[in-house]
């Protein structure tokens, strides 16, 4: 009895330390993505189209992750900063491109993206001071695994339950709320997101095409 009380010890012990290795295997291809790419996400449900120019680069021997948003006439408006650790990943800059043309820089509050670890809950916030408004967003890491495709290919995902709540610097009690569920897979990253609006409404984005050219695609910051 006491031999299988061990083993089962070890076997559990085992399965926990795998769940929180494998984790990080979710995330984005770092080093893959030093030369930058292009991820094409499409809501067909709306026929939105955005596209992420993510790309790797190393200064002061610390690797920063980059993620540029574009719309579907290819005009940058967002940019998002990581820093990559040996625990996860953290914001360290954010910036919104208002109406495609006026840069808006964000002040980091919280900082946490996306933790190797299995956590309760964690967060980043950033506040854009000229835009009169603060992102935050709270994660943590949901219970059940899915299978999505990406160029009829199935993938094993993780879902990252999301909750966005952008608020009013000058009045923080008007604010929006939506929540989120995020699919990475292995070796690719998020593969697709589902937003539940407040007045009901689903956008699901699926990743439909990774692009290696990436010159239409002007970076602004």
């Amino acid at each position: 009895m006491k031999k299988i009380l061990l083993l089962l010890t070890i076997l559990i012990c085992s399965s926990f330390i795998i769940k929180k290795q494998n984790i990080k295997e979710f995330y984005f291809p770092i080093e893959e993505l030093k030369s930058p790419k292009i991820y094409k996400y499409e809501d067909f449900n709306s026929e939105t189209i955005v596209y992420w120019r993510l790309s790797t680069e190393e200064r002061n021997g610390k690797t920063y992750f980059i993620t540029r948003g574009f719309n579907e006439n290819y005009i940058q408006i967002e940019f998002f900063e990581e820093e990559i650790t040996e625990k996860g990943a953290f914001v360290t800059r954010f910036s919104d491109i208002y109406d495609t043309k006026e840069i808006k820089n964000g002040d980091v509050i919280n900082n946490e993206v996306y933790s190797w670890e299995e956590k309760n809950e964690y967060s980043y916030k950033v506040k854009v001071k000229s835009g009169y408004y603060s992102l935050e967003k709270k994660r943590k890491l949901g219970e059940k695994k899915v299978v999505k495709k990406f160029k009829d290919l199935d993938y094993d995902c993780i879902v990252m339950n999301d909750l966005y709540i952008t608020s009013d610097l000058e009045y923080p009690d008007v604010n929006q709320k939506f929540t989120q569920e995020t699919y990475y897979a292995k070796g690719i990253g998020i593969i697709g997101y589902k937003r539940f609006l407040p007045n009901g409404k689903v956008i699901d984005f699926k990743l439909t095409e990774i692009i290696k050219d990436v010159n239409k695609f002007k970076v602004k910051i």
